[in-house]
C-alpha cells in the first residue's frame, strides 16, 4: 500500500471511548520462532491478500510473476496464482492459474480448501478491468469459476469467507482514477444460480474484508483522495454502521469480534476497534511507518512491519514482538488463527528477488506420562490416560483440554473425567485427560506396522491464551494372539 493512496484526515469524536498506551517491547529469541523460507527461485512471489494463509497455519496461496513471455498483446510480464502446504520444501509449490494475463490478489478460505483472485485475462493490458475467480485447491489450471459478470467495470480486492462459500470484492469504473466504486458481495454455495448483494453508500467504498461466517463485511469509504471512514454491515446488506472515530483502512478478524484499522496521523500507525465495547485501541504511538498486515482469527494479536522487520501486537498482554532482525526487507506478514504461524514476503534474504518465507512458534515442551505403560490390543476397557506436564513458568490449569489432539488425530474424551494433580509426586502439578481407548487401538493398528513392538505417542495442545505446547511418550505394544491363532501359528 502506498502514501499516495490515502491522504486521510483525523477527526476523532469525543463520545468515544479511547485507550492509549506504550506497548512493552521485546525481541523474539530464537529458540521461540523458526523461520523456513518458502519459495527459492528467481521471480518475484508476493502475498497480495490480507489472507494469504489457512486458518490452522497449514497452507498458503501467493501471487508469482514469471518471466516475462511473448503473447498475444506483445511480450509482456504477467501474474499467476500459487499455493503449497507450509509442511512442503521449495520447488514443491503448485500452480493454480495459467492464463494469459494478471491473476492477482489471492486469498485461501479458513479451511484452506478454496482460494479466490482477480483476473484481467479477459482485457490483457488494460489494468482497470479485473475479473473475480474462485476455485478449489485440488482444482487445476483452466477449471476456475468466474463470479463476477464480465464487465468493463474493475473488480479488485477479493475477500473470501472461512468456507469459501461467500466472496466479497470492491467494483469500480474502468478508470485510474477511480478505483471502486461499491462493495459487490456473491453466495456462491449454488454455482449455478450465485446470488450478488451490493453495498453502496454515498461515496466510493473500497477494499472489503469478510469474517469467517460470511455474515459480516468491513470496507472503507473514500473520495478523492479523502478517507471518510470505516464500515461494518450484514453481508446482506443491512446493518450498514460507521465505527466511531475509526479514518482508515479497516479488516475484520474471522470471529467478528475486532477491527484493525490502518491510518496516518503525521506517519503510519494502526488502532484496533472492539465491535463489543466500542473502544477504539492505539496499538502503535510512534515516529515511524507501521505498516499494517493482518489480525488473526481471535482478533488479539495484529501484525504488522516496521522499517522492513516483522512485529506483533498482543492486545491481551500490551505486548509488541520483534519477529525478525536482519537487513532484509520483510513486509505482509499475514496471521493465522492464533498468531502461531505468519507467512511473509522477504526481500534481500535470498537474492534481490522477493521470496516467500513462514515463521513458526516452537511449541512450549511438555512431559507426557500414558498409562498403561503397555497396551494390549485385544484387552478391554474405556481409556487411554494421558498425564501432562508443563515446564516452570507455565500452569496447567490454563490447558484448553478440547484443544488436545493425540498423534493430531485423536481428541480428549470430553465425557471423560479431568484432575489437576500430581500423579508421579515429583512436585511438578500435571493434568490428567483420557482419550478412547477403542479409537487408540485403532490408530495402532492403521498407522504402526505389524509386530512393531514400540509406538511413540505425541499429544498436542493449546493452553487457554494460545500457547501451543506438545511431548511425546514411548509405550509398549502387545499383540495377543486368540486359542485359535495360537493353534494355527
Amino acid at each position: 500500500m502506498k502514501k499516495a493512496i490515502f491522504l486521510l484526515i483525523i477527526l476523532l469524536t469525543t463520545f468515544l471511548t479511547f485507550v492509549r498506551f506504550e506497548p512493552q517491547v521485546v525481541t523474539a529469541s530464537t529458540p521461540t520462532w523458526v523461520i523456513k523460507q518458502m519459495t527459492k527461485n528467481d521471480v518475484e512471489d508476493t502475498l497480495g491478500n490480507w489472507q494469504s494463509i489457512s486458518r490452522d497455519g497449514r497452507r498458503i496461496v501467493f501471487d508469482r510473476r514469471p518471466p516475462p513471455i511473448w503473447g498475444p498483446e506483445g511480450y509482456g510480464v504477467y501474474w499467476d496464482v500459487y499455493t503449497m502446504n507450509v509442511a512442503d520444501e521449495p520447488g514443491e509449490e503448485k500452480q493454480m492459474t495459467s492464463a494469459y494475463g494478471e491473476d492477482v490478489g489471492a486469498g485461501i478460505s479458513g479451511d484452506g480448501e478454496k482460494i479466490a483472485f482477480a483476473s484481467g485475462r479477459f482485457h490483457v493490458g488494460e489494468p482497470w478491468d479485473l475479473e473475480i475467480f474462485t476455485m478449489n485447491f485440488t482444482d487445476n489450471p483452466g477449471q476456475e469459476l468466474q463470479v463476477s459478470d464480465n464487465t468493463t467495470y474493475l473488480d479488485s480486492g477479493v475477500s473470501i469467507s472461512g468456507d469459501g462459500k461467500t466472496i466479497a470484492w470492491q467494483t469500480g469504473p474502468d478508470t485510474p482514477l477511480k478505483h471502486a466504486e461499491y462493495i459487490t458481495i456473491a453466495n456462491i454455495s449454488d454455482k449455478s444460480h450465485i446470488a450478488y448483494t451490493i453495498i453502496d453508500t454515498p461515496e466510493w467504498d473500497m477494499y472489503p474484508t469478510l469474517s469467517s461466517d460470511g455474515k459480516k463485511v468491513c470496507f472503507m469509504e473514500f473520495t478523492d483522495q479523502i478517507n471518510l471512514g470505516v464500515f461494518i454491515a450484514n453481508t446482506d446488506g443491512t446493518g450498514i454502521t460507521r465505527i466511531p472515530g475509526a479514518l482508515g483502512q479497516g479488516v475484520i478478524s474471522g470471529d467478528g469480534s475486532k477491527v484493525a484499522v490502518l491510518y496516518n496521523d503525521g506517519d503510519w500507525e494502526f488502532s484496533v476497534y472492539d465491535t463489543a465495547s466500542g473502544d477504539l485501541i492505539f496499538a502503535t504511538n510512534n515516529n515511524v511507518d507501521d505498516w499494517f498486515g493482518s489480525i488473526n482469527y481471535h482478533g488479539n494479536i495484529v501484525a504488522y512491519t516496521r522499517d522492513g522487520e516483522i512485529y506483533t501486537y498482543d492486545l491481551q498482554t500490551m505486548q509488541e514482538t520483534r519477529l525478525t532482525n536482519d537487513a532484509c526487507e520483510d513486509w505482509y506478514p499475514r496471521l493465522d488463527e492464533d498468531g502461531d504461524t505468519i507467512a511473509f514476503v522477504s526481500i534481500g534474504r535470498d537474492g534481490p528477488d522477493s521470496e516467500i518465507f513462514v515463521l513458526r512458534r516452537n511449541p512450549i515442551e511438555a512431559v507426557i506420562d500414558i498409562d498403561p505403560d503397555s497396551l494390549n490390543l485385544r484387552s478391554k476397557g474405556n481409556w487411554i490416560t494421558c498425564f501432562v506436564e508443563l515446564p516452570e513458568g507455565y500452569n496447567v490449569a490454563d490447558i484448553d483440554a478440547s484443544t488436545m489432539m493425540l498423534n493430531g488425530t485423536i481428541p480428549v474424551d470430553p465425557s471423560a473425567p479431568t484432575a489437576i494433580g500430581d500423579y508421579d509426586n515429583d512436585d511438578v502439578p500435571d493434568l490428567m485427560v483420557k482419550f478412547d481407548r477403542a479409537a487408540v487401538v485403532q490408530y495402532v493398528l492403521d498407522h504402526v506396522p505389524n509386530k512393531k513392538t514400540f509406538v511413540t505417542l505425541t499429544i498436542t495442545g493449546k493452553l487457554k491464551d494460545g500457547t501451543a505446547f506438545q511431548g511425546s511418550d514411548t509405550i509398549k505394544i502387545i499383540y495377543a494372539m486368540s486359542k485359535c491363532e495360537r493353534l494355527d501359528s
